[in-house]
Order: structure tokens, then C-alpha cells, then sequence
């Protein structure tokens, strides 16, 4: 995947997910633990994967954010 189509992928993963573009910005030890699992999230959708292996998910996530979740496995 060339640099560009990262950066449009993450891009869009981001927005896919609401979460803020200054994350981006931020060291993983700068966020909270609910944002480091929403981005740990979103980076395991980026390059479009087959298959992606995920326990318990949204253990610990927001509401709004869980059914978020939910609707873009769907």
C-alpha cells in the first residue's frame, strides 16, 4: 500500500470510527484508555483486511461508541 493510500484509508478509518483527527497527533501513552482502544481498533481496519480477530471488542467502550462499532461489522 503506497503512502498515499495509507493516508486515505486511515483517513477514512477515522472518520468511520469518530475519532478526532487530532489524535493523530498523539503519542498512544496521551490518550485515554478508551480512545487507545478506539484506535487500536480503527488501525486493525486499515488496509481493508479479509479477516480480522477480535475478542470482546468494546469491553469498557462507551455506549455510543459500541453501537457505532456494531453497525460497521455489519
Amino acid at each position: 500500500m503506497s503512502a498515499t493510500e495509507r493516508k486515505k484509508d486511515t483517513d477514512f478509518i477515522l472518520n468511520e470510527f469518530n475519532i478526532p483527527e487530532e489524535f493523530r497527533k498523539l503519542k498512544s501513552y496521551e490518550l485515554s484508555g478508551g480512545y487507545l482502544k478506539k484506535v487500536a481498533l480503527a488501525c486493525a481496519f486499515v488496509g481493508n483486511p479479509d479477516v480480522v480477530i477480535i475478542d470482546e471488542p468494546t469491553l469498557g467502550l462507551d455506549v455510543r461508541f459500541r453501537n457505532i462499532f456494531h453497525r460497521k461489522l455489519s
